[in-house]
């Protein structure tokens, strides 16, 4: 068995502090698997989770702990908890939910860095809107946007709108002089627009070729000029669903290691079983065995993903035939620097099966303390890395 520590390989040994017995635990590796230590992972983008929708109007505190301890046993160390287009009652309920779950939970609190607000800045029309309801789709509205900041407490971090919008220009380069990373997403904005809300400071782009309808201009077209502009970071959801193969292989060639992160998007039904699923938007949803979650009734319509970030460098490492350690620091050193996060005492051991593509998340270190071990192996461990 091999350890790989910050790219150092060691053998059978992690700092003479890790002692771990498989022998019931039906998860022996083969000769090829690997320990991998590795600074805990970065998901910029999570709606939900194992049930709990973070935009409901019925969220409570004690959910977004959940929510906060699941991501954990998934090696997400460090999270934005997103809310999408909806009434200002509505987010203003949630984001009060998420800060009241911070003040609750000592590792809710280290692992919110911001709070991401999807809409309801965007498009509102069919294919650039997605899944965000119409009528809660809105012009950007500065005292709006205090107001919501106010009740965060100073945790908005993030807000991915639509540049096109009237009054967005200058709403961009309000808000990013208050520290807020500014996201082109679900926008209807030509490439002469995009450049303008790139210079008044928009640097990254939610998930780049989702959010867009499937028709568009062959040349003038925004996924062309966020590919193409060096300051803009992408955003990409990597799960086989959301992109073709093709694009994803194009996105990653160009962006590479230094401007691509991987987000799950994760909905609530992350981490739930097959089945067809009720929303709170009225629709009923599917979430079919191989993880693809779309609308019920149709094979094509996605309604979101159901990936966990665990699972989306599973499927990239299959897709794009990488090694771990190149597509991983798409999950935690990208996301750390755009957000400005240090991620030195975070840290995750698991196990890499390269036969199977699959993860098994051993341990979650919190400044050297052990907060998660998993409870079906028997590990041996005195303290975290330093």
């Amino acid at each position: 068995m091999k350890i790989v520590i910050n790219n150092i390989e060691q053998q059978n040994n992690y700092n003479n502090q890790v002692d771990i017995d498989w022998l019931d635990s039906g998860l022996i590796p083969h000769a090829d698997s690997i320990i991998y230590l590795c600074p805990g992972w970065v998901d910029l983008q999570v709606n939900g989770f194992g049930g709990v929708n973070l935009s409901s109007e019925n969220l409570k505190a004690d959910q977004v702990v959940f929510v906060s301890h699941q991501l954990i046993k998934n090696g997400v160390t460090r999270w934005c908890p997103t809310i999408i287009s909806s009434s200002f009652d509505r987010t203003k309920l949630s984001i009060e939910e998420i800060v009241k779950a911070t003040h609750i939970d000592n590792q809710t609190k280290k692992g919110v860095i911001g709070l991401h607000l999807e809409g309801p800045y965007i498009s509102p029309k069919e294919g650039f809107r997605g899944a965000h309801s119409e009528k809660f789709i809105r012009a950007p509205n500065w005292d709006e946007f205090v107001a919501w900041q106010d009740a965060a407490e100073g945790l908005i971090r993030m807000i991915t709108l639509d540049p096109s919008a009237k009054g967005s220009l200058e709403f961009i380069e309000r808000v990013v002089e208050q520290g807020v990373i500014v996201s082109i997403g679900h926008s209807e904005a030509s490439p002469e627009c995009i450049k303008s809300a790139i210079a008044a400071g928009a640097k990254f782009s939610t998930h780049l070729g989702n959010g867009i309808p499937a028709q568009i201009h062959r040349h003038k077209n925004q996924i062309w000029t966020l590919l193409a502009d060096e300051k803009i970071i992408a955003g990409v959801i990597f799960d086989g669903f959301h992109l073709p193969l093709d694009v994803m292989r194009v996105f990653y060639k160009v962006k590479g290691q230094d401007k691509l992160v991987l987000t799950s998007d994760s909905t609530e039904f992350a981490n739930m079983p097959p089945g067809i699923y009720d929303t709170t938007i009225g629709e009923k949803v599917q979430l079919h065995e191989n993880g693809k979650l779309t609308i019920f009734g149709s094979d094509d319509y996605l309604a979101g993903s159901s990936f966990s970030l665990k699972q989306c460098i599973e499927t990239s490492v299959r897709l794009l035939e990488k090694p771990i350690e190149e597509i991983a620091k798409l999950a935690y050193l990208t996301p750390a620097n755009l957000m400005g996060v240090n991620l030195e005492k975070s840290h995750i051991l698991f196990l890499w099966d390269p036969r199977k593509y699959h993860i098994e998340i051993l341990a979650v270190f919190e400044n050297r303390n052990i907060i998660y071990k998993n409870p079906a192996i028997n590990l041996k461990l005195t303290k975290g890395p330093k």
